[in-house]
């Protein structure tokens, strides 16, 4: 959900900022920080479309619906696990919340992906900016397109650089190697002199 800031925005620090900002508010309205039922009403709206607190709820869920809260805590029927339910919030309507919100985060999470994605690809296709990334300045496609063009070196005139080289000279080279059916060993090379000429290909071989 991220890329959606990277794609749209035209700075790095810009970027930073927005998804740092965006962070603290889904971890304090996720119901970690703050209890559920104590959000203000005209805040809840950013606790129902938090992922943060989809994620948390249904971890709560699966953990004190378990079988180890099941034992009676209240003289009503409340398990243990309700009663730590409702206790810190995790209630809708007054009630504990059942094992199908765990479902509902699973389509909630699946649903932010898919919006998520469907986002980023429209940002990607309305939003160009500077191949550098770091002005942040929006260009025109065409302009952008016509100094490509005038910047890129065509073939033949790579072709007609002139190619430097150097000669390489070398002297009284020997080398040697171990038989490979015996413990002998083999001088291919004994006290050679020569040069090679750049530009060339040269292939120095022994016997």
């Amino acid at each position: 959900m991220f890329s959606v800031f990277s794609a749209k925005i035209k700075d790095r620090p810009a970027a930073l900022a927005a998804m740092s900002v965006t962070v603290v508010i889904m971890i304090l309205f996720s119901g970690f920080t703050v209890q559920p039922n104590v959000i203000p009403s005209y805040y809840i709206w950013i606790y129902w479309i938090n992922l943060f607190a989809w994620i948390f709820r249904a971890v709560v869920i699966n953990e004190y619906r378990s079988p180890p809260y099941d034992q009676i805590a209240e003289l009503d029927g409340t398990t243990e696990g309700e009663a730590i339910m409702q206790r810190f919030g995790f209630t809708f309507k007054g009630e504990p919340y059942d094992y199908v919100w765990v479902w509902y985060t699973v389509l909630f999470c699946i649903g932010t992906c898919i919006f998520s994605i469907l986002m980023t690809v429209r940002a990607l296709e309305t939003t160009r900016f500077e191949s550098s990334g770091s002005s942040g300045v929006e260009v025109d496609e065409d302009e952008d397109l016509s100094q490509t063009s005038n910047n890129v070196m065509t073939h033949s005139q790579a072709a007609s650089l002139e190619i430097k080289g150097v000669t390489l000279t070398f002297k009284n080279i020997n080398y040697t190697v171990k038989a490979s059916t015996t413990n002998d060993e083999l001088h291919l090379l004994k006290d050679i002199s020569g040069y090679f000429s750049a530009g060339k290909l040269t292939a120095l071989m022994g016997r």
